[in-house]
């Protein structure tokens, strides 16, 4: 499994300081980007996206937006390197337009752990944070100040996050996996709802998903029942799958097939909804542990676009 690798990684970058600056890993899932002199808070416009200069907030809907869609994939336009769009960045913007919501972005600065802060999430109802094919060490895909903000948001009530991380258990969990439990990440077990994990997954059959290509099937009974999702091996980003062990009342949204636990192959949550999450139990957690970039629209299948239309579905948006 990659994540043995990445353990690797972790414990010679800890070592030798050879990634450098707090940055978050390229490594084999990182997407290039490295800590730059770029801050937070300015702000450009031009083109549907809001334009790819500059970190902080980015207005695109202005201030009748309802949306913050949260760029954290440390690629080249978070380090302040180039003004280029990484195609995880293409695909959120052009999927959130598509959907017709009015949104405004958030671009993390690279190695940035204390960013976007509880009052730049106060004016939105709903956050879409993604990662891409980021992870540690370094900020991380979601760090424990940036953890504390998102329950705190949550925890007012009424509130939506939907997190698209490939790699954000692997990540949150330090390596150790769990899927029976107990989970030992407060974010995962308290708002997304988890009883346990695994990052990485592995087929008995077809061996590990990570750097793969692997089919994931909307769940029974949600807003992607009946749709089947292509996912093509490392194209346009590194692709892997997490998944989650849901406590009672978290839904299933869509399922690959692996072995968490070296018992057999079955059908395991890699998206997840959660609608009674925070101190309220009134906000909902959506997490996608795929990368829904990756998914091409094969004869019979559906598209990353049409699984985004089915997560805004589930969570009424």
């Amino acid at each position: 499994m990659r994540g043995i690798q990445r353990g690797a990684l972790l414990v010679l970058c800890a070592a030798l300081a050879a990634c450098g600056g707090g940055a978050k890993s390229s490594g084999a899932g990182g997407s290039g980007g490295s800590t730059s002199g770029a801050t937070g808070g300015g702000s450009t416009s031009g083109g549907s996206s809001g334009g790819w200069s500059g970190t902080g907030l980015i207005q695109v809907g202005g201030p009748t937006a309802t949306v913050l869609i949260v760029d954290d994939d440390d690629s080249a336009n978070n380090s302040g390197s180039a003004p280029t769009p990484s195609p995880s960045d293409l695909f959120f913007a052009n999927a959130a337009t598509g959907s017709k919501l009015v949104y405004n972005r958030y671009v993390v600065p690279s190695g940035a752990a204390d960013v976007p802060a509880a009052s730049d999430l106060a004016p939105y109802s709903t956050i879409l944070w993604y990662n891409g094919p980021t992870y540690g060490p370094g900020a991380l895909t979601m760090s424990p100040a940036q953890e504390k903000t998102l329950e705190g948001w949550l925890d007012q009530g009424g509130k939506t996050l939907l997190v698209y991380s490939e790699d954000l258990v692997y990540d949150l969990t330090v390596g150790i996996y769990r899927w029976a439990g107990p989970e030992q990440d407060s974010f995962l077990a308290q708002y997304v709802g988890a009883v346990g994990d695994d990052y990485d997954v592995a087929s008995d059959a077809n061996g590990t998903l990570a750097h793969a290509s692997y089919v994931a099937t909307g769940a029974a009974g949600g807003p992607l029942a009946g749709m089947t999702f292509d996912v093509v091996k490392d194209t346009p980003i590194p692709s892997t799958a997490d998944v989650i062990n849901p406590k009672a009342g978290v839904d299933t949204l869509a399922t690959v097939v692996a072995d968490p636990d070296g018992t057999t192959d079955r059908p395991l949550p890699v998206a997840t909804g959660n609608k009674a999450a925070g101190a309220k139990s009134s906000s909902t957690v959506v997490y996608v542990g795929m990368p829904v970039e990756d998914v091409a629209a094969a004869v019979g299948g559906n598209s990353g676009a049409d699984f985004f239309a089915g997560v805004l579905a589930y969570a009424g948006l």
